[in-house]
């Protein structure tokens, strides 16, 4: 029973850190995620205008 007591007496104090560290981590990742996806679209963009794909304004469907 001192053994649980002396484990709770530790961790309990650091869930609050490591609730701050998963955040943070989630976080970072989302913004990663987003980033990938803002330069896959500019890629496509670039892609489409240097192909000459029809769609964009410069076709007259803009």
């Amino acid at each position: 029973m001192e053994l649980a007591a002396a484990l709770l007496s530790t961790v309990v104090p650091l869930v609050p850190a490591l609730t701050r560290w998963l955040d943070s981590k989630a976080l970072r990742n989302r913004s990663s995620a987003r980033a990938e996806i803002i330069r896959a679209r500019a890629a496509g963009r670039a892609g489409s205008r240097e192909t000459g794909a029809a769609g964009g304004p410069e076709a007259g469907n803009g």
